[in-house]
């Protein structure tokens, strides 16, 4: 018997068909292949889009249903219902590997063990010494010294140098030589009895107490200058000092004796004598002179004069 190839159908029902239905082979399909002759729901690529409602359906073996979803859960608190990994104290440790992280905020740390000192990035086990008994270590800014033990105790001892040169310091048993070096100080004026040299007023002099047998020394003699013509005499060039001057014998005919501070029989007169008629004798003067003395001597016959200086 030929099968059944076509069937009309009526309102539900069939109304005509082709053929008889002697076997059911060509009404089961290839479940995903098209097929003219097999009445069923099929999907394909060029199909169109069927609804499907079920009021339920078998699910894959796994997979979860709305009762296993997961829930939000409480950061810290166990909970069966949440996907998460989370850290309790009854809970086991989970090892975790990091290359790099970085840290926020102040991170405690503990000192424990040996350290080591090592210079730079240079890998030593021995300690560096931070004591300074290997070198001698400058000092700089203010030190403050404790109490100093009585007695005489040496605390240590300072060299008075210029960075160069460094004095020397002897006992006071040791003669000192020309090659020692020396500090060269400057006294300040203010200092208690310094001795000003050179000439100074009374009131600006420091007083001085001579021991008991001190005797005083006796002035050197003076230098002379005996002249007995009628001339210009320079008897010193520059600074010095007019002791005497002695008429030795009385000149004739307008004899005079001029003197001056000069190197020449002009100037700045210190004195003149009227040696025709003044007589013999020694005058005293003890007078300064600044340029020079020079005396000038006059008469048809000049005195004979003798001049004691320095």
């Amino acid at each position: 018997m030929a099968n059944l190839t076509s069937i009309g159908l009526t309102a539900g029902a069939g109304s005509s068909g082709t053929g008889t239905i002697s076997t059911l082979d060509n009404l089961i399909g290839t479940a995903g292949t098209a097929s003219a002759q097999v009445l069923s729901v099929q999907g394909i690529a060029s199909g169109t889009a069927q609804p499907v409602s079920a009021a339920s359906l078998p699910l894959p073996t796994g997979a979860s249903t709305s009762a296993k979803q997961p829930a939000l859960g409480t950061a810290g608190t166990a909970s069966t219902d949440v996907i998460t990994v989370q850290g309790i104290a009854s809970g086991t440790v989970i090892p975790t590997s990091l290359a790099s992280t970085t840290i926020t905020g102040t991170v405690a740390v503990t000192e424990s063990g040996t350290w080591t000192v090592q210079p730079g990035n240079t890998p030593n086990t021995t300690a560096w010494k931070v004591d300074g008994s290997a070198v001698t270590q400058p000092v700089s800014g203010t030190v403050t010294i404790n109490a100093i033990p009585a007695g005489s105790n040496t605390i240590g001892s300072v060299k008075l140098t210029d960075g160069t040169n460094t004095a020397a310091v002897k006992a006071a048993s040791t003669t000192p030589v020309a090659t020692d070096p020396a500090a060269v100080v400057s006294l300040s004026p203010n200092s208690v009895g310094l001795i000003s040299l050179g000439q100074t007023t009374s009131s600006a002099s420091v007083p001085v107490t001579p021991a008991s047998d001190w005797v005083p020394s006796q002035p050197a003699g003076y230098t002379y200058k005996n002249i007995s013509t009628a001339a210009t005499t320079t008897v010193k060039s520059g600074a010095g000092v007019l002791h005497t001057i002695t008429i030795n014998s009385l000149g004739t005919v307008a004899s005079t004796i001029s003197v001056y501070d000069n190197t020449a029989g002009s100037g700045t007169s210190i004195a003149v004598l009227n040696s025709l008629t003044t007589g013999q004798a020694t005058y005293i003067y003890d007078v300064a002179f600044a340029t020079g003395l020079t005396l000038v001597t006059t008469g048809t016959v000049a005195p004979n004069v003798t001049v004691s200086y320095r």
